[in-house]
């Protein structure tokens, strides 16, 4: 793939995954993250289409819920997580990576208030070695605390999740018109 060969080049990351996962309510009516695309080293672990609560992802819960992770999440070493995580580091070993980089993918900001509005989904990049990302990062930045210096332009990565926030808008319209996206991919 194309994102993971610029990665892989220019960022430096090794074995990168890219995965997106949208904010979608199940049949009973409870919120999850539902993956809608993903690139690299995919496994039956990993399907497309499969959803989880929104609880199990440690990246979502933090940027919807925690003020200081507004653009990004950084794990280097998910067996370094504290106890409470272990699920998460289980699913983690699981899908096969050890560090990850998030960032929201997020609705139109609010024409009135000016507020970022909520959390769509999520925009993750995820490697099977542990601080993959850290050069990405000035020395002695501390991840526990989010008190970090990004070095590099992650601009990027903020462009293509508000990208993905537009297709989602676009997903979520054609839905609820009971139309697939196969339908919307067709310009009916």
């Amino acid at each position: 793939d194309a994102l993971c060969g610029f990665l892989r080049e220019h960022c430096e990351v090794e074995k990168p995954t890219v995965v997106v996962k949208r904010l979608k309510k199940d049949a009973s009516g409870r919120w999850g993250l539902q993956t809608i695309w993903i690139s690299g080293n995919t496994s039956e672990s990993r399907p497309v289409g499969r959803s989880q609560p929104t609880k199990s992802s440690r990246v979502y819960t933090l940027l919807k819920n925690d003020s200081r992770y507004h653009k990004e999440v950084v794990i280097p070493d998910t067996e370094a997580l504290p106890e409470d995580y272990e699920g998460y580091k289980r699913d983690a070993g699981a899908r096969g990576f050890r560090s990850v980089i998030g960032f929201p993918i997020r609705g139109p900001r609010d024409r009135d208030t000016f507020r970022r509005n909520q959390v769509l989904g999520i925009l993750t990049i995820d490697s099977p070695l542990p601080h993959a990302f850290d050069c990405w990062f000035a020395p002695g930045s501390n991840f526990a605390h989010h008190e970090i210096k990004p070095l590099r332009d992650l601009e990027i990565f903020y462009f293509a999740a508000d990208s993905i926030a537009t297709m989602i808008h676009e997903l979520v319209w054609f839905e609820e018109k009971g139309q697939s996206a196969e339908v919307a991919k067709g310009g009916v």
